[in-house]
């Protein structure tokens, strides 16, 4: 089994497929598009049933996963990715674990956009998905962590409605690029291999982390996406 095969297949990965579509539209051979399908049935990322395939929201994050287990270079992965897929997989970790999430929130005086914004309890986490192919440098995270901070700043001061209820936001930083986690100023950026097991544990370590007050007293805002 080629893991080049699971690349191939990833376009398809979405809602309800039949096999003999998923085999005409991906080139693959029948054993070996059964044989992925099992590997990605293992993994969480579909089910089959039949000739049917029903394809799990983030499923090509668990594909892209397995695809660089079995060999495949970062690059290729990720460019079988959209932004889309961070933003999906890294909702779908957050609703398992008992978050309300809201992707793609903007606002507009300054112009800041905010990938996934997730809360529970009276914390709110706010995350910036990056598609790095390779380690940026220390530089260059500790920029992109400044940046973040910034928009969760931001964020809190708004007085939007998704911040009803919270004590705090937290900026965080999702990234493909498998580098360990790294915690730069108290902001942690995350390798999706250890997404799951950050959002276990995080509430346990509040003390390492860049904790942003939301101010109590709130105005009218006006930004809305």
């Amino acid at each position: 089994m080629s893991p080049r095969g699971i690349l191939e297949l990833m376009p398809m990965m979405s809602g309800m497929g039949d096999l003999g579509e998923l085999k005409e539209a991906s080139g693959l051979g029948e054993e070996e598009l059964l044989g992925l399908l099992r590997v990605l049935e293992g993994c969480g990322a579909c089910k089959v049933e039949g000739n049917a395939v029903l394809f799990f929201d983030g499923a090509r994050i668990f594909a892209a996963l397995e695809a660089l287990k079995l060999g495949c270079s970062i690059e290729e992965v990720s460019r079988a990715l959209t932004w889309r897929d961070f933003e999906g997989f890294a909702s779908m970790i957050l609703r398992k674990n008992g978050f309300e999430c809201f992707g793609d929130l903007r606002l507009k005086k300054p112009r800041v956009q905010i990938d996934v914004f997730a809360k529970r309890g009276g914390l709110g986490v706010a995350i910036d998905c990056k598609r790095w192919k390779r380690d940026p440098g220390p530089s260059t995270m500790v920029r992109v962590a400044r940046m973040q901070r910034r928009r969760a700043e931001l964020l809190a001061r708004s007085g939007r409605d998704e911040l009803e209820g919270l004590e705090y936001v937290i900026p965080a930083i999702l990234t493909i690029y498998e580098s360990g986690f790294r915690l730069i100023e108290g902001i942690p950026i995350i390798p999706i291999q250890k997404f799951q097991g950050f959002i276990s544990e995080f509430e346990g370590h509040l003390g390492e982390l860049c904790l942003i007050k939301v101010p109590r007293t709130r105005g009218a805002s006006s930004d809305r996406s």
